[in-house]
């Protein structure tokens, strides 16, 4: 797969993907946390998951669904896997999502 990630990524990227989670995963988590039942939910895809800040949200949010983090970029999914060992109902796949069939994957 042709790398299409145009941004700088791997560990040098983290403390902006950190910064951009502190803007805006407050709001985002309030406002899925206020009209998404815990029990509501069986599959959960993240697209372009990055570095899973809002990937480990949602498979602590909902431990009972299946959490599918994908990304173009595979450095972005070592750190995200290495963010979360622990969480077990994570699914990562490196994924274009302008090109690759991926409905048969999910």
């Amino acid at each position: 797969m042709e790398n299409k990630y145009i941004l700088n990524q791997g560990e040098s990227d983290t403390k902006r993907l950190d910064s951009l989670s502190e803007i805006y995963d407050n709001n985002s988590k309030k406002f899925i946390i206020e009209n998404i039942a815990e029990n509501s939910v069986a599959k959960i895809i993240d697209v372009g998951c990055g570095q899973g800040s809002i990937t480990k949200f949602f498979a602590n949010q909902y431990p009972n669904a299946k959490v599918i983090a994908l990304d173009i970029s595979q450095d972005q999914l070592v750190i995200s896997k290495n963010k979360m060992i622990n969480e077990t109902n994570i699914e990562y796949l490196s994924v274009d999502i302008e090109s690759d069939s991926i409905t048969s994957e999910l």
